[in-house]
């Protein structure tokens, strides 16, 4: 019996298990395999859901250009959307691989304090640029560039958080959280909402467009408030939370405008037990991991980890704990990875049953801004190292290393496989070091895509996650490289 013959529902089972490369080879056999397989169903796991619409309807503007497979056969069947998608996926991929891109620059003239990109739900990229009053928002879809908003913020504020939520926007700034629509294309950014995340209503309508806010009793200018966000919700929690019960989650709504709980983050804890710091790091759009940092009565440091599900409202059974600090926790098929430093130890463990699955000992020499997961692979740096170790295989498979005279400040990781090594020259000029940015493909590491510098004395910044676009910033000028 060929396999074709079998009931579609077996025929979706077995397609399960196929690789692309599978799925390819049996869409090649004969026209009536072609279309057992040429299934939506079938190909979608392999593409970029996120950004389907975005590649269906922009032009491709970096040459040669997307082109579908001519089909003067008859007989062919027309291919299924998402195998068109995947082929647009492969394309923007090779557009990476061979260093193809559209370049733009332009200047924003002003005191830049950060800069960051974000994608909204119809998959249009924007620029958020900080300044000591404003938020400058651009469209980096259109050419020229266009200035879509500026949006006054309070100055003095150390720490601003951008969040960008389908079509809503929020600023969070100390205790405060304004939400805007980013819909509106008669009033750029009208501002919906404003309230402080600790309590349980908006505040009062003449504060919405005024920073006199800044004046009010019930303003907390405390900057150790840690926002974080998973998709419509909006979360607000004190790092280093005193007493213990203000080791609280506030949780929001963002799109109704409604505060949904306050979720205490230490009930697991014992009241003898002092929070040094906690953090929450993202899992997935809709589950968060909360680190807890405590010393026990014995004075002992424990790291503790817990995985909050932000779509149900409650704690899963991920329970993890551990003697010693860890700086810095990632998560990627199913495997969860912590990094002690002092001494430097990368542990392991399975997130469906919190079991710790090996150690590795790596040395002093790293820290979190030098490590990075992305698919299966770990990336971290010694000195001018950048080593890849395979979260399943548990070995270090690639060793790039790179000038003796340079080493690896920090990586950038643009999904779905390349990372952005930022590299200082050692033995420089004191007062105007030189940075190099290159960017690598993780599953061809023989390979540089891109390479740029600065002698300026000062850092390009890249501020983009995305493939499609890749942002880099110094000195009030702006350039954007498109890949599609």
């Amino acid at each position: 019996m060929a396999l074709t013959d079998l009931p579609e529902e077996i025929i979706e089972k077995i397609v399960e298990k196929f690789s692309v490369k599978d799925l390819l080879a049996c869409s090649a056999v004969s026209l009536e395999w072609r279309e057992t397989f040429n299934v939506d169903a079938f190909w979608r796991r392999f593409c970029f859901r996120e950004i389907k619409d975005y590649l269906e309807n922009t032009p491709c503007e970096v040459e040669p250009g997307f082109r579908l497979p001519e089909e003067n056969e008859v007989r062919l069947q027309p291919l299924c959307s998402w195998r068109i998608h995947y082929m647009r996926k492969v394309h923007l991929l090779n557009n990476w691989k061979n260093n193809r891109y559209s370049a733009l620059s332009f200047r924003t003239n002003l005191e830049i304090m950060s800069s960051e990109v974000k994608i909204d739900s119809d998959g249009i990229h924007w620029i958020f640029i900080m300044t000591e009053t404003a938020l400058e928002v651009w469209n980096v879809n259109t050419k020229p560039q266009l200035l879509y908003a500026q949006i006054p913020i309070f100055d003095c504020c150390p720490n601003t958080g951008v969040f960008l939520s389908g079509k809503t926007l929020v600023i969070t700034q100390w205790n405060v959280a304004s939400v805007y629509d980013f819909n509106n294309s008669s009033e750029h950014c009208k501002i919906l909402y404003r309230f402080l995340v600790e309590e349980n209503k908006h505040l009062p309508l003449r504060l919405l467009n005024s920073t006199d806010i800044l004046e009010a009793d019930f303003m907390n200018q405390d900057d150790d408030f840690r926002f974080i966000n998973f998709e419509n919700i909006l979360v607000s929690y004190k790092r280093i939370p005193n007493p213990l019960i203000d080791s609280s989650m506030h949780l929001w709504d963002v799109f109704k405008g409604v505060k949904l709980s306050v979720v205490s983050m230490s009930t697991s804890l014992s009241v003898e037990n002092e929070i040094a710091f906690t953090n929450i790091f993202r899992i997935d759009n809709s589950r968060g991991m909360i680190r807890h940092v405590f010393r026990s009565p014995d004075s002992i440091l424990y790291t503790k980890l817990v995985v909050y599900d932000f779509k149900k409202l409650k704690f899963t059974n991920i329970d993890i704990t551990f003697e010693g600090v860890t700086v810095w926790c990632g998560y990627a098929q199913d495997v969860i990875v912590t990094f002690t430093s002092h001494p430097g130890t990368i542990k392991f463990y399975s997130y469906s049953v919190g079991k710790l699955l090996w150690v590795k000992e790596i040395g002093e020499y790293t820290n979190s801004e030098q490590m990075q997961l992305i698919d299966s692979y770990l990336l971290y740096c010694m000195f001018n190292c950048l080593n890849v170790l395979d979260i399943h295989k548990q070995e270090v498979v690639y060793c790039l290393a790179f000038s003796f005279y340079s080493f690896v400040r920090r990586l950038t990781v643009i999904e779905p496989q390349f990372v952005v090594v930022w590299l200082l020259e050692r033995g420089g000029s004191p007062g105007c070091p030189t940075y190099y940015q290159e960017v690598w493909d993780i599953k061809d590491l023989n390979n540089k895509l891109l390479e740029c510098s600065s002698e300026l004395g000062y850092e390009l910044f890249s501020h983009s996650s995305s493939i499609i676009k890749q942002i880099i910033s110094h000195d009030g000028m702006l350039s954007v490289y498109t890949f599609w």
